[in-house]
């Protein structure tokens, strides 16, 4: 009764209303016992938009519950009297049933990862399903030194801070333009 207190109603027609709660508007059909809400198409009760109408006209609400409620309509239903159903045992057998099993769940085929590397070839690597077994661990593995290559160190802990006393050579990369170019190449040696 709450909710009724928000609505107004106005009429807009013979047996039709308008409904205004808050901002919306609902059209309200009192001979077809419905609401654009559709609460009173589906349950059969009226709505708060309903209720507001017959409580201002000064009805009985019950008299706009459906007949779906009554019990003079339950009675009426069931007054015909229901068949005994015969058991399990006795239903008729037409021939065996096949039994269909579920079909089979394949996935789609999974292509094993790649492991790609800096200068990657058009070709196909290993899986790493294989790189893994040759893998060392980071325990295992020797470090060596940026500066003198020695084994157990690296730069940042290095022996001693001063000119290099040997140095690695740089791997130099090939120029992708074929014939003179300004950059040194691999045929030419730079010391």
């Amino acid at each position: 009764m709450k909710k009724i207190v928000n609505c107004k109603a106005w009429p807009a027609g013979p047996g039709e209303y308008e409904v205004k709660e808050k901002k919306l508007s609902f059209k309200l059909y009192m001979g077809k016992h419905s609401c654009t809400c559709r609460k009173w198409d589906m349950s059969g009760i009226p709505c708060r938009h309903a209720l507001k109408v017959i409580i201002d006209k000064k009805l009985n609400p019950k008299n706009y519950i459906s007949s779906w409620y009554l019990t003079s309509r339950w009675r009426n239903e069931y007054s015909a009297y229901i068949d005994a159903v015969r058991g399990c045992n006795f239903l008729k057998k037409f021939g065996e049933t096949e039994l269909l099993l579920p079909p089979k769940l394949e996935g789609r085929k999974r292509i094993p990862k790649r492991i790609k590397e800096r200068n990657e070839s058009p070709q196909k690597k290993k899986s790493k399903g294989k790189e893994k077994e040759l893998k060392l661990s980071r325990k295992k593995r020797i470090i060596h030194c940026g500066i003198c290559g020695g084994e157990g160190h690296n730069i940042r802990k290095g022996q001693f801070f001063g000119p290099a006393a040997y140095r690695r050579p740089k791997k130099v990369k090939e120029s992708a333009t074929v014939g003179s170019s300004s950059q040194p190449t691999q045929s030419q040696v730079i010391d």
